[in-house]
Formats: structure tokens, C-alpha cells, sequence
């Protein structure tokens, strides 16, 4: 072909395929530039779903929370728990107290008094109560010993857990003997306390006992008896503490005031401390009333001082009430605590009955009236003062767990 006529494959005289291909790669650099814009869009902003009518929920797990299985991840095997690092100096203490932080119980002092707090079984609140007030108790009267027969067995129901708690707080232990068995039996201990073997087998058992757990002493709580059983009592006793005596046992006893059955006089010279049940001024199956009027307790304790000496003597105190159902037979214990509640539940107010000196509370529940008479920390108070007052020995309180926990404040080691 002549060199005239020769031309290139891709020429183009009319100039229209270059432009064409420019305004190609114009627009594909627009396409490509918008993916580019999108893709930094949608990393910088959180796109909101459309809401789909759901109940709301409070919490959505972020990805450490959600279950390996769902991130594709093998599922981790439960193993027991250790610390991923070992905590120093940490100190191990082996106990059977569940005390994370016990306290030392107030010491027996010449110049302070003697605080004794009963404590139950039956109520978890005796324990919540021992836990936290320790430090103001000297002595702890358990209610474990019970009376199982006209045989002198006993029944032992020592709670080991509060033995360790009471070991680890230094609190002496009085374990309370009682014949209170689906309601008092003083058939059972007039058996006894007429029979010289029966007595002698019922203070091996008690001795046996006390040895046995390592126990400070003892309380003898024996009630319902009869002006009949007053002297064999009296015998009993001294048998009694002629055989824990040498041992260095204390021997106190729980008594009723105002009763015949009980030789007040002589009980007192022959344990190391009495404590005389003042409460009860009116009690569970009688009419409604005043648990320890002020006027009443201070005749009951003036009394007392004059029948014993004030420093053999721990004066108990009471801390709980009754709710009488009005029309009805017989009243309900009322703890503190469920006297607060009823209070805040029902809108019952509580009055201050200055003739008593005693709280009342009076409410309705199901179309039947209420009067509910009950000790709390104001009671507490006066009835402190008085016992310091008359010299005596210190004061026991009949219940841990039902008390007004502001009752405590009155009971201060330093106050």
C-alpha cells in the first residue's frame, strides 16, 4: 500500500472516540469518589433502625457480654473460682463464726454493770440482734437446756454457730435450764424437786452439760411452781451450786416477783446473781395493759432492794409487746420491729401514755380492733436509770431480736 495511503488502526479523523472515553473516566471517577464518601459515612455514623413497636428493653449486652457461641467462639466451661492474682498479706482466721468483723463483749468491770441478753432459737432475729451488739453484752442466756421429763433429762438444742460466735467474741455463755416444753410443765420439776435422786440427776445433767461445751455458768428458769415446791427449791439450788462452785460455774436464776413458790430472800444469798423477771405487769393471756408501767417497775425494784442485796441482783428487763385483739381471748407477741411495720402498713398511729410511761398503739385490722402495748428505747432508758439508781447489778434483757435497736444507744459501755 503507498505511504500516502497508510493510516493508524485507532485513528479517528472525526475526533469523537476521545471524548467519549474522557467522559467515561470522568464518570467513573464520580462513582468511585461517591463509594468512597458512603464507605467513610457509614464508619463514622451510627445508622438508627427504624423502631418496630417492641416493649422497650433495659439493657442490651455489648459484644464481651454476648454468649461465645454467637461470635463463633468455643463456649468456656464453668471451673471453680480463684483469684486471677494472689491478694498479699492477707490474714486466714479458722472459725466457725460467720462474724466477718467480730467485737470483743464488754468486760465484767467493779464499776460497770452486768448485761445478760436472752437469746432463741426460734427467732433468726435473736442472731441478726447477737451479731451486732456484742460489745454490750457480759453474759449471753441462751434458752438450750429444756427440761425433757420428771427425770431430770435435759434436752440439749446448743446452736454451735453461736457457741463459735460467742467464743470469738470472749461472751460467756449461762445456758438457761427451763421447763418450758409445749408450754410450761412444773408437774416435771416438782417431781424432781421432791425426789432426792431426781434432784441429784438432774444436777449431773446440768454439770455434765456446762463441762461438756465449756460454758461460763448456768440460768435456772423453772416457772409456774406452787408455794409447796418453795422450799425444795430452795434445797435444790444449794445442791446445785455446791457442785458447780468448785468448778468456778456461776449459778444465776431467772425468778417471777410477787410469787409465794419463790424464796426470794434465800435464792438470792445462794446464787451469784438473781434476775427477777420485772415485765409482764400485764401479760399474754390476760386484758390489755402496760407491759411495765414506769410507776410499777420502780415499786417492783424498790421492793426488790429491800428483800435482797441490790449488787446480787440483775434486774430483767423487758423489750417486746402484746397485741390484744379487742372482744378476743389472749394476745399475739408483737416484736419491736412488726409494731414499726404495722405502723407504716396500716397507718396506726403510736401514742405516748404519759399515766404509764409506756408506748400504745391502736389500730384495726378486718373489722377487729387492736390495742398493742410494747417497751422501746425510751422504756429502756427510764428503766436504766432507775436500776442504776437503786445500786444494782445490771440489767437482762428478755429478748435479743425483739428490741428496739435504739435501746442499744441507752446500753453504751462508756455511757
Amino acid at each position: 500500500m503507498p505511504d500516502n495511503q497508510r493510516s493508524f488502526v485507532f485513528h479517528d479523523p472525526t475526533g469523537k472516540r476521545w471524548q467519549r472515553f474522557r467522559r467515561g473516566l470522568q464518570t467513573c471517577a464520580i462513582f468511585f469518589g461517591i463509594l468512597l464518601v458512603l464507605f467513610v459515612l457509614s464508619v463514622a455514623i451510627n445508622p438508627q433502625i427504624p423502631a418496630l413497636g417492641l416493649p422497650p428493653v433495659e439493657h442490651i449486652p455489648d459484644l464481651g457480654e454476648v454468649p461465645a457461641i454467637i461470635r463463633g467462639e468455643r463456649p468456656m466451661r464453668n471451673v471453680p473460682f480463684k483469684l486471677r492474682k494472689a491478694a498479699r498479706n492477707i490474714k486466714y482466721v479458722r472459725s466457725a463464726s460467720p462474724v466477718t468483723h467480730p467485737k470483743t463483749a464488754a468486760r465484767v468491770e467493779t464499776n460497770s454493770p452486768i448485761v445478760f441478753g436472752f437469746y432463741v432459737n426460734w427467732d433468726p432475729a435473736s442472731m441478726v440482734s447477737l451479731r451486732m451488739h456484742l460489745s454490750h453484752l457480759t453474759h449471753l442466756v441462751p434458752e438450750w437446756l429444756i427440761l425433757r421429763n420428771a427425770h431430770g433429762d435435759l434436752d440439749d438444742q446448743s446452736d454451735p454457730t453461736v457457741i463459735a460466735i460467742a467464743a470469738q467474741a470472749k461472751l460467756p455463755i449461762l445456758p438457761l435450764v427451763t421447763n418450758y416444753r409445749d408450754g410450761w410443765q412444773p408437774g416435771d420439776v416438782r417431781k424432781i424437786l421432791h425426789d432426792a435422786d431426781l434432784r441429784a440427776d438432774l444436777v449431773d445433767n446440768i454439770y455434765s452439760n456446762l463441762t461438756e461445751h465449756h460454758f461460763a455458768g448456768v440460768n435456772i428458769d423453772f416457772e409456774e411452781l406452787t408455794p409447796r415446791d418453795r422450799q425444795p427449791l430452795v434445797a435444790f439450788m444449794r445442791q446445785l451450786r455446791a457442785k458447780l462452785q468448785p468448778a468456778g460455774l456461776l449459778l444465776t436464776e431467772s425468778v417471777p416477783i410477787e410469787d409465794a413458790a419463790y424464796d426470794l430472800k434465800q435464792l438470792a444469798q445462794i446464787n451469784d446473781y438473781l434476775v427477777p423477771m420485772v415485765y409482764d405487769e400485764h401479760y399474754q393471756s390476760g386484758e390489755p395493759g402496760p407491759i411495765a408501767s414506769q410507776a410499777w417497775f420502780q415499786r417492783q425494784i424498790d421492793s426488790l432492794g429491800r428483800i435482797a442485796a441490790p449488787e446480787k441482783i440483775v434486774i430483767g428487763m423487758g423489750n417486746y409487746g402484746y397485741d390484744w385483739a379487742i372482744g378476743g381471748t389472749q394476745s399475739a407477741e408483737a416484736p419491736f420491729g412488726e409494731v414499726m411495720s404495722h405502723a407504716a402498713s396500716k397507718r396506726a398511729g403510736i401514742e405516748w401514755d404519759a399515766n404509764m410511761a409506756n408506748p400504745v398503739q391502736r389500730y384495726e385490722a378486718g373489722g377487729q380492733r387492736h390495742e398493742v402495748w410494747f417497751l422501746d428505747a425510751v422504756t429502756a432508758l427510764n428503766q436504766a436509770r432507775s436500776v442504776a439508781a437503786g445500786g444494782f447489778r445490771g440489767v437482762a434483757l428478755w429478748r435479743l431480736g425483739a428490741e428496739d435497736p435504739d435501746l442499744w444507744n441507752v446500753l453504751e459501755p462508756d455511757a
